[in-house]
């Protein structure tokens, strides 16, 4: 026959404050057993840590500078649309292009975030190429309609002198 046990109130606790007393002891214990070899907990970071943390800086420190030259660049192109050619502007330009491009070489790791300065240097190259473009496109239109100003100029004036000899000729023949 099987027995029943009962335990009062004070007894269950005790048990229970047992089991969680024992399952801490052997949590523990595994993991003293897991990682007692390992120096997880020795050090804070890693060699590679400083590494990234080192390559990171250097990024931030780029950028801000291929920010700041892109801002500028982009301000000399858009004044080129209202300020007469020059080669000394034009040639200031394309070495800051070049100088933007240039910010991922000679580094000795690859880091693909350093792709943006190409980007950025390849559209400052096409929007300076498309302003040139625009440029030219709007010269042609002005030089055209000053030739077709001249020109309407010299066609009144033939107009007007035809018109006088031709009044001239129907005096003749009325007389």
């Amino acid at each position: 026959m099987e027995e029943s046990i009962k335990l009062n109130r004070k007894e269950k606790s005790h048990s229970l404050l047992y089991l969680i007393l024992l399952f801490i002891i052997a949590s523990t214990l595994l993991i003293w057993i897991m990682f007692r070899n390992s120096d997880v907990f020795a050090s804070n970071h890693s060699s590679v840590d400083d590494a990234y943390f080192i390559q990171n800086k250097e990024f931030v420190a780029k950028q801000s500078q291929a920010v700041s030259l892109y801002d500028t660049m982009f301000t000399r192109i858009t004044a080129l649309k209202n300020i007469p050619s020059s080669a000394s502007a034009e040639s200031d330009i394309m070495y800051g292009i070049n100088t933007l491009n240039s910010y991922n070489e000679n580094l000795p790791t690859k880091d693909p975030r350093f792709i943006n300065f190409h980007q950025m240097a390849l559209f400052l190259k096409l929007y300076y190429e498309d302003m040139m473009v625009y440029k030219k496109m709007t010269d042609n239109v002005q030089r055209f309609q000053q030739q077709l100003d001249e020109c309407e100029v010299g066609y009144k004036d033939q107009q007007g002198y035809l018109n006088q000899i031709k009044a001239a000729q129907a005096a003749k023949q009325q007389q």
